[in-house]
């Protein structure tokens, strides 16, 4: 289920049916970091940004620096303005994640953010 949310919201197929299965996992397992950096990205594809920070940041910095879920905490910094500290998430799921190519777009595009600002 968490693979099904995860892909569905990098794609922009059938978001909201993703963002319900996000919400789920999340409901049912409130610690696992999987799930919560993926009700993260649910919160974040649909323009929640503040607490989709607020739901990484319920992760310990050690899971936060996983590279699976370093990318979306700094995608999610990225938008929310902390340059510095997205860059360097970024750079950890670049460096140590097995990357869809759509997770390297979304990674990339929000890279290009921090540097134009």
């Amino acid at each position: 289920q968490n693979n099904l949310a995860q892909i569905s919201l990098l794609l922009g197929a059938d978001t909201a049916r993703a963002q319900i299965l996000a919400r789920e996992l999340v409901t049912k397992d409130p610690h696992n970091p999987v799930f919560l950096s993926t009700y993260a990205f649910a919160l974040f594809s649909k323009g929640d940004n503040n607490n989709a920070l607020l739901t990484m940041e319920k992760l310990t910095d050690e899971q936060r620096r996983v590279p699976e879920a370093a990318g979306y905490y700094g995608v999610i910094l990225a938008e929310t303005g902390d340059r510095i500290r997205a860059a360097e998430f970024l750079d950890l799921a670049q460096s140590g994640a097995n990357l869809l190519p759509e997770e390297k777009a979304l990674f990339d595009r929000a890279r290009r953010s921090i540097a134009q600002r």
